[in-house]
This record gives structure tokens, sequence and C-alpha cells, in this order.
């Protein structure tokens, strides 16, 4: 008996840690609610804003039982400069942690040779997130729409809401979250869903920018940009992995077209459905080298955007022209 009761014994601190938000809260949302049921959880969980709580505070919180709860969970968000500041207290405490409270983390680094992330190991759980890859990104979208909405999507559907919504997994997410909605009772989403509620976002935006940069006209191109970020003040955060999505996609689609496939074969590998027509009549004027130029481009105003070296907007703006100014001069 003693022994089961040890395989099941919950640690007193879990940690997880990663660059995407998105994902990282998403597994933090399951871990909290297998630690402590949703009734209980206005009663034994206590939210702590690491800028605004002293580790005395949080170490004292866990030490005092939860009131009409089975245990107390300390949940910290964002917590990277609350770990390096109080690394020594919290080791000291996790020598002799409370009985029944559980400490939880969530970062987006913590470097596997500290002693804090070692004792954490040792004391409890630390779970890296990691996006999904290229390869594990064509399934995510039907392991989100059944493991958070209990509905199927067939392979094609899920290429298409991908096609829809680029690769981001939040933006994934959301639009997987409204197809389930919109389809009701109904336990499969089907393309014809996707096309009649998707149609109008981003990622098509995006494309509408792009077919402009592909004529060569940098004044339609720059002006379709400014709308997309006037109209959705999510899009500076996003339109860098959209429009990589799309090079990325114009890149393939060149590179079979040069080793002599059709263009129907071509977009039925790539999954190319939406104005199709449109897409590789505009590809017939990118090169393949300056393709490659513009995904090396996003990719360093991404580094830079992250790391506080540039401005979004101001980046993308001064990429669009440019290669609309190479178009157009053909």
């Amino acid at each position: 008996m003693a022994k089961t009761q040890s395989k099941t014994k919950i640690p007193p601190v879990y940690a997880i840690v990663g660059k995407d938000s998105f994902l990282v809260n998403k597994d933090c949302e399951k871990l909290v609610n297998s630690l402590i049921p949703p009734e209980q959880q206005e009663m034994g969980l206590v939210v702590l804003d690491p800028d605004k709580t002293e580790a005395s505070h949080v170490l004292d919180e866990l030490r005092t039982p939860a009131f009409l709860a089975e245990r107390k969970v300390v949940l910290i968000r964002q917590a990277d400069n609350f770990i390096s500041s109080n690394s020594e207290l919290l080791i000291k405490y996790l020598d002799s942690p409370a009985s029944k409270g559980i400490l939880v983390l969530t970062a987006s680094a913590l470097r596997s040779n500290t002693r804090i992330a070692k004792k954490i190991k040792s004391a409890g759980r630390l779970k890296q997130i990691s996006r999904p890859s290229y390869r594990e990104m064509a399934s995510y979208p039907a392991e989100y729409a059944k493991n958070n909405c209990g509905k199927k999507l067939s392979s094609s559907t899920a290429r298409l809401i991908i096609e829809f919504a680029g690769e981001e997994p939040q933006m994934i997410a959301n639009e997987i979250e409204k197809l389930a909605v919109y389809v009701g009772d109904r336990d499969k989403i089907t393309e014809e869903d996707v096309e009649a509620l998707c149609g109008a976002n981003r990622t098509f935006g995006v494309f509408n920018v792009i077919d402009a940069m592909s004529s060569g006209q940098a004044g339609q191109a720059v002006s379709r940009l400014r709308n997309l970020f006037t109209s959705d003040k999510d899009a500076e955060y996003t339109a860098v992995g959209a429009f990589a999505f799309h090079f990325r996609r114009m890149f393939k689609a060149k590179a079979m077209l040069s080793k002599g496939e059709s263009e129907q074969r071509a977009g039925q590998m790539l999954g190319i459905r939406y104005k199709s027509d449109q897409f590789f009549r505009g590809l017939r004027n990118w090169p393949l080298v300056n393709i490659a130029e513009v995904i090396q481009a996003l990719r360093r105003i991404d580094y830079q955007s992250k790391t506080g070296q540039a401005r979004v907007k101001v980046e993308i703006e001064q990429l669009v022209v440019k290669a609309a100014s190479r178009n157009r001069k053909k």
C-alpha cells in the first residue's frame, strides 16, 4: 500500500517553461485543473502577480491550508524574474515543502543547469514546452480539436485551417474554437465549415498584400498592409508568421515547378485552395532567389522584434516596398 501511495503523491512544485505563451498557458490550465477541481478553485487556487508579490508571501500561502479544499495551489505566471530573484529561498523551501501546498510556475526560459532548475526537477516536475515542428504542425489542428473541443477533423480540413490561420498555434486554436461553436452538436468540422466561417482573416489579408507585390504595385501593397494593421489589432504580432507561411509555400511551389511539376499537382501537394489560379499567376513574377531573400528578411524581422531591435510595422512595410519594386522592374 505504501508503494502505491508514493506513486500517486503529488509533487510540491511544477514549472512549465516555453517561449510560446499560448502553449504554456494551455498546458498550465490542464495541470491546474488536474491538481484541484474547478469547483474547488475559488477556495483552493491562489494566483499571484510575480511583480507585486514578495517571496515570503508566496511561501506563507503555500504553508497555509486551503479552506474547504483538498489542497492549495499557488500559481505564478511569467515568473522568470521571480524565480531568478528568489532562487535560493525557493531551493531552501523545497528542501522541506508544505504537505498540502503546491507551487505552479510558468516562465519563458529556465536554464537546465541552474541550481533552481535542478531542484525543481528533483523535488517536482519541470516541463519544457516547444512549438510544434513543421511536421507536427500538420496534425496539430486535429489534435487540438479533439482534445479541447471534442471535434473531428480530416487531414484536408486541418491543412485548410492552417492555410487560413497560418502556423501560429494560438491562431489555429482560435479558429477551431470558433468552428466548434459554429458546427454546434455535429462531431465533425468539414472543409465547407472552414471556408464558410474563416474566409476573411489576416492570412487572406496577407495574401492580398503579396498579390499586389507580385504585380509590382508597391503603393497598393502598402495600402493593403496598412489596412490589415488597422483592422486587426493583433496583426502586428502575427503578421510575420502569416507572411512567412505564404512565402515558404511560394518557395516550395516554385521549386516544384522548376522540376517539372504542373501547377495543378503542386497546388494539390501543398494544399493550395484559396485563389490557386491567382497564386500561381503571381508566382510567375518571383524568381526563386527573391522568394528566399524575403524569407530570410522575415526571419531577421522576427528575431529582432522579439529582442526589441525592430518595429514590425515599419520593417514589413519596407520589405513590401522593396520586393514589389523588384517585380515592377521586370
